[in-house]
């Protein structure tokens, strides 16, 4: 029962409760250690179109795939989490920038490879995602700035033309602490 109250039933991965549990312990932890403490956010490309023109099956069957795509792609010590929606998150503990990109590229290409089998006999489906990755502290001094730097970076990915991966700038240094 424990493990169902932070398990994203659809995906298996981690949901938004215990990755905000996650991210704080480990915002600690990488403060204590001095380790970088990076993430990845990724939000399914056009997905409310799967769902209008495809049904919400074959939209749940979108979201399995990334979530295993994310599961294998991740090592053991990372969190792979439904974030909510079709938005996805991956904490990567004592990683930094340049290893969250390498990752985020990997997730990015290995969805964009994949084929959703069609519910109801129906064709194969083929999604990308936009992904955005920052770290700590490089690009942010706290778990909630983090967050809000992949998030930033995530939607600068959008807005650049969806299918890449962008990363957060660096703070300033007056912004660091």
């Amino acid at each position: 029962v424990s493990e169902q109250a932070v398990t994203d039933e659809l995906t298996g991965l981690s949901n938004p409760r215990r990755f905000r549990e996650l991210m704080a312990k480990e915002h600690e932890r990488a403060h204590r250690f001095g380790h970088d403490l990076s993430l990845i956010m990724l939000d399914i490309d056009d997905f409310k179109q799967v769902n209008d023109e495809h049904g919400h099956l074959q939209g749940d069957e979108v979201l399995r795939m990334v979530g295993r795509v994310l599961d294998e792609e991740s090592r053991g010590i990372d969190e792979p989490a439904r974030y909510g929606g079709e938005e996805f998150a991956v904490a990567l503990p004592e990683t930094d920038l340049e290893g969250a990109v390498e990752l985020a590229e990997r997730i990015r290409s290995r969805i964009e490879s994949e084929r959703v089998p069609g519910v109801d006999g129906g064709a194969p489906l083929h999604v990308t995602a936009s992904l955005g990755s920052a770290s700590m502290p490089a690009s942010a001094a706290n778990a909630q700035d983090l967050v809000a730097s992949a998030d930033a970076a995530l939607y600068e990915a959008k807005r650049a033309g969806k299918n890449r991966v962008v990363t957060a700038s660096a703070r300033s240094q007056a912004g660091q602490s």
